[in-house]
């Protein structure tokens, strides 16, 4: 059997990668987020206007 060794290329990329989107989708999702809940408490002419 061969042994593979499992070298990266970019070492630590996984969690840096992970980090990158949890902090970019937070930035992303809050004030989506925000918006929604002001615009659920709007009515339809509310709206229009």
């Amino acid at each position: 059997m061969l042994a593979v060794s499992s070298r990266r290329v970019l070492p630590g990329f996984t969690l840096s990668l992970g980090t990158s989107l949890l902090f970019v989708c937070l930035i992303l999702l809050l004030p989506l987020s925000a918006l929604v809940m002001q615009l659920s408490q709007m009515s339809w002419s509310q709206y229009w206007d």
